[in-house]
């Protein structure tokens, strides 16, 4: 394939996202909602990523740092590393996050008021529809429109503290790697109990 952008040759589609914003809808996409967690994980992303570009760039490397941290964890547990080793790494870990948590709270709001007006026409006023979005490490009424020095001390600090588990489990447990979102009809969660229609 090859992609021009102004008659100009590209490499990859990244610098696209915020020229060429297209829908497509397709059966699989019910899987953002019945699917797991890393589906509307890779939803968010991608959709954050067109409406903020600099947030393709946040992903890419708050996704290299995890590697890299899991596999230093690998490295404890056979013994070739120790725990101080981990402290680097969850420090970027924790810079990178925490920007990252504040990028997609922001898309999932923004994207929570436009489906609440178009559900709320699509039914009639009859059904309510609302989208949260679900930090591993924070509440929402603590996620700041920009990431502070506060909030990235504090994720350091939750690292730290499932130091213990991680090793154990071989990969990282807390942070944005284990973010989410939900979607509710009426109070009730669609994923359990939206019926077909509902959830596409």
């Amino acid at each position: 394939k090859k992609i021009l952008l102004n008659d100009v040759p590209t490499n990859g589609g990244s610098k696209l996202f915020a020229r060429f914003q297209c829908v497509v809808f397709s059966p699989d996409d019910r899987e953002y909602i019945r699917g797991g967690p890393e589906k509307r994980r890779a939803f968010m992303d991608l959709c954050g990523s067109q409406i903020t570009p600099a947030m393709l760039g946040c992903i890419k490397r708050f996704d290299q740092l995890t590697a890299q941290r899991n596999a230093v964890l690998k490295q404890i547990s056979f013994g070739n590393a120790s725990k101080s080793d981990l402290a680097v790494w969850d420090h970027q870990l924790a810079m990178h996050g925490s920007p990252l948590t504040c990028l997609r709270y922001a898309y999932v709001k923004q994207l929570a008021k436009v489906c609440a007006v178009l559900y709320s026409d699509m039914t009639a006023g009859s059904e309510k529809l609302a989208i949260s979005y679900h930090s591993n490490i924070f509440k929402n009424s603590e996620i700041p429109e920009r990431p502070t020095t506060e909030m990235q001390q504090y994720y350091f600090e939750q690292l730290q503290k499932s130091m213990d588990d991680d090793i154990r489990l071989g990969f990282t447990a807390k942070g944005a790697g284990r973010d989410d979102f939900s979607c509710k009809i009426g109070g009730l969660s669609v994923r359990d109990y939206g019926a077909q229609g509902q959830q596409k």
